[in-house]
C-alpha cells in the first residue's frame, strides 16, 4: 500500500476533520487520481453500497 493511500484512509478514520482535510487538498493539489478515486468512493459508500460493481469489487 503507497503512503498516500494509507494516508487517505487514515484522514477518512480519524476523528480530526484538520487532518482529513488536508490529506484531501494535497490529493486534489497533486492531481492524483487513484487517491481522488478512493475519496470519492468513501465520503459516498452508502451510495455505492450496493451497487453490483462495488460487490463483485470487494468479492475478489
Amino acid at each position: 500500500m503507497s503512503v498516500p493511500i494509507i494516508l487517505t484512509y487514515y484522514s477518512h478514520t480519524a476523528s480530526n476533520s484538520n487532518i482529513r482535510q488536508k490529506v484531501l487538498n494535497k490529493a486534489k493539489k497533486d492531481h492524483d487520481c487513484s487517491i481522488q478515486r478512493l475519496v470519492n468512493l468513501v465520503e459516498n459508500i452508502n451510495t455505492y453500497k450496493d451497487t453490483q460493481l462495488l460487490k463483485k469489487y470487494l468479492k475478489n
